[in-house]
Parts: C-alpha cells; structure tokens; sequence
C-alpha cells in the first residue's frame, strides 16, 4: 500500500503516508522498551537479578534501574546491528524470540501433568479439557510448534536470513548466559540461606 501511494503523484496522499507510518512505529516502540523493563523487574523480585532492578522511583513511580539497563542494552543491540549488518542480526532475534516463547509453551503443555495439584485448582476455562486433554496443554502444544516454526524459518530460509559463525556464536552464548545468570543466582542464594525456587513452587497471583 505504501509503495502504491509513493507511486501516485500526490503529495498530500504522500504526507498522510509517512505521518500514519510515523505513528504507527511508536507503539511497537514503546512495547519493546516497556516489557523488557517488566522483564527485569520481575527478574529482581524471584531474585535471579540483584534486587535493585526492582527499585521504584518516588518521583516518577517507575523502575529506573531497570529501565536504564533496557536502555543500555538496547544501546549494545543496536552495535551489534551495525556490526553484524541487518540479516544476521534479524536471524539471531528471531531464532532468539522463537526459543524464548517455545519454552514456556512447553512448560504449558506439560504443566497440568506435572502440577496436577494447582491444576485442579485454575478457575474457569482454565480447567477445561476436550478429548480428555488439558485446554491449555493444546495452547501450549500450538504456541510451542508455532514459534518453534518461526525460529526454525528464520534460521534456515536464505530467503530472509544469512547465517555466519559471529551470529552463531553471538546466539549460543546469549543462550548459555541465560542458565549462568540463574544459577549462579540460585548458588548465591542457597549460600545465604535463601532457597529462590520456591518462588517458581506456586503460581503468583497476578
């Protein structure tokens, strides 16, 4: 649509074009820097990050902490756009973004069979079942092979993607820092007397 407009002489059709496009990016914006910020403030509070990622300013009732970390890698994301150029860089996002929803649709699948207990406990539709299998182990098993296809697709079509040995590299090792974060974390604490996977042991209210 846009590429129609462009091509019809109009400048006004044209203007409206990129106003529309302008304010249609800024809500992606704010999603992709308003939830990674959520992401490290509930990271503070299970403890798997120092706690003061959690601190709330009183002026501005925001986790600064945490959104200037967002800022900050988001700063060291975009190095890394003009270093590894735009399709290796969109290859390790999206491989990253396919994994990083297929492990909890796998934790849905298998979880009202592992944690019958709560369970039988979740309200509603929650609780429903077709065919004698969990509703919500089929919205699992559907978010687990859907994403699980687009990290799959973005990793391998050379359609849209090019993979080298940075981006690679790159992708294992943000993997790897993931699981040392958490348990270097749950090692830390278990030495202070704090056990942090009871925090995973029930489902929060919110």
């Amino acid at each position: 649509m846009f590429l129609a407009v462009s091509a019809y002489p109009n400048q006004l059709l044209i203007t409206l074009m990129f106003i529309t496009y302008f304010i249609g990016s800024l809500g992606p914006l704010f999603a992709y820097f308003w939830i990674p910020s959520k992401y490290l403030f509930a990271w503070s509070f299970d403890r798997v990050i120092p706690s003061k990622f959690a601190d709330v300013s009183s002026k501005y009732h925001t986790a600064w902490v945490a959104v200037i970390a967002t800022a900050i890698i988001a700063v060291i994301a975009e190095f890394l756009y003009s270093y590894l150029g735009y399709s290796s860089y969109f290859t390790m996002g999206t491989v990253l973004w396919g994994i990083s929803y297929t492990i909890p649709g796998i934790a849905l699948t298998v979880f009202p069979y592992v944690k019958k207990d709560l369970f039988a406990q979740a309200p509603g539709w929650l609780g429903k079942k077709v065919a004698g299998i969990p509703l919500v182990s089929l919205m699992g098993l559907i978010t687990t092979i859907g994403f699980g296809y687009v990290g799959f697709i973005a990793y391998s079509n050379p359609a849209i993607t090019t993979v080298n040995t940075n981006s690679l590299e790159l992708l294992g090792a943000m993997i790897v820092l993931g699981f040392v974060i958490f348990y270097l974390s749950k090692w830390y604490h278990k030495r202070e007397g704090l056990d942090t996977s009871m925090a995973l042991k029930e489902i929060p209210p919110e």
